[in-house]
């Protein structure tokens, strides 16, 4: 089952929740793939060499501070990042935030998400309680800022003020207003569950 909340960011947005999640254990890994010692996810995931797959995002996962927290790894074995690792964000005790870069047309929202519940050929994958409440915790800390014109997708500080001073903030191509206003019917993302 996976948890999520749409939220959007600025890089100084980004960097407030990172801390905020920091003084609550998170250990960070920025980026999609990483080089070197998987022990150090447990230890030092910051010391790891990480690099991105796509231009347009920035990616960081937040380790969940428990020493025996699941943690799987995948090593490429194959193309451009031969010899590199991939954190499995599905079966790990992991949450990730992709945060979309701000383009000419304007600003995406960012994806806060965790997988508490999984199936895996016909077995069920739970996470340990502990780490569904930090996840539930950490959720709660991006849903305090205030939604915008669609209930689900909020704005941090930050990306209010870009957008009051004339910044676009946009869902799947579409202006998305700050103020909730009347209620507004648009579609949800795809999710099993939302945050």
């Amino acid at each position: 089952m996976r948890k999520q909340l749409w939220l959007f960011l600025t890089e100084q947005d980004e960097a407030e929740l990172l801390e905020q999640a920091r003084a609550r254990g998170a250990r960070l890994l920025c980026g999609r793939f990483f080089r070197g010692d998987p022990q150090l996810l447990r230890t030092e995931p910051e010391s790891l060499e990480t690099t991105a797959l796509r231009r347009g995002e920035q990616v960081t996962h937040l380790l969940y501070p428990a020493d025996d927290a699941a943690m799987v790894v995948h090593p490429v074995t194959d193309g451009p990042l031969a010899g590199w690792s991939r954190l499995d964000d599905v079966r790990s005790e992991v949450m990730t935030l992709v945060r979309p870069l701000p383009e000419p047309q304007g600003l995406a929202p960012a994806q806060l998400q965790a997988s508490t519940h999984a199936w895996f050929g016909g077995q069920r994958l739970r996470k340990s309680h502990g780490f569904g409440r930090w996840v539930v915790e950490l959720l709660g800390l991006a849903a305090a800022h205030p939604a915008t014109q669609y209930d689900w997708l909020h704005v941090a500080p930050g990306a209010r003020a870009w957008a009051e001073s004339g910044g676009t903030l946009r869902y799947l191509y579409q202006p998305v207003r700050l103020d909730p206003g009347e209620a507004t019917r648009a579609t949800r993302p795809h999710m099993s569950h939302s945050g």
